[in-house]
């Protein structure tokens, strides 16, 4: 294995590491975890739509915004202890490089997000498919047509919600690299 690979893995795997260790990623997994849980409890808030498709939206947007709330507090925390504790100039005086540092993190962040988001779905096609169980229950008791859920889309949404926190990371990782570079 090329040796700036194996520097950025290693920088990956420290960041996972201390971030699923910290409190705040439990934290707001629990909070993700409960607005999941709570979309069957608020569907009588469907405005008109379908009701499995009020409780994807809730859950996928509770997603979006603890995860957002996550890579911007993670990302940007994790970036700027390497600086207070002077970890990342011990770091970047050895055969570092600045860009295996910050794809390092970016990486290691990213899988934590990936994490995030996969168990919360995981949680989310749960609810989805007990709740479209009894729809389908209730349909073939009033001969209607059930509403189903498609797990194929399911997955779709899972790789959607983890680019665009890829995207938020990146943006946060080149804000405090700049922010940093230009306070020094």
């Amino acid at each position: 294995m090329n040796d700036s690979l194996r520097r950025t893995l290693w920088i990956s795997r420290v960041t996972f590491l201390e971030a699923v260790r910290q409190r705040f990623f439990a934290f707001l997994l629990l909070l993700g975890a409960a607005m999941v849980l709570s979309s069957v409890s608020l569907r009588v808030f469907d405005f008109g739509h379908g009701e499995l498709k009020f409780i994807a939206d809730f859950g996928f947007g509770g997603m979006f915004f603890f995860g957002s709330v996550l890579a911007v507090v993670m990302t940007a925390q994790l970036f700027f202890s390497e600086i207070d504790n002077k970890t990342a100039l011990t770091l970047l005086a050895k055969p570092l490089s600045r860009a295996e540092f910050l794809l390092g993190k970016f990486c290691g962040a990213w899988a934590v997000l990936g994490v995030f988001i996969v168990v919360l779905a995981g949680l989310q096609g749960i609810v989805l498919w007990a709740r479209e169980q009894e729809l389908i229950a209730l349909a073939e008791q009033s001969g209607k047509l059930p509403a189903t859920f498609s797990v194929g889309g399911l997955g779709q949404l899972i790789l959607m919600q983890w680019l665009r926190l890829g995207v938020v990371i990146a943006i946060v990782l080149a804000i405090s690299a700049l922010a940093r570079t230009y306070s020094a």
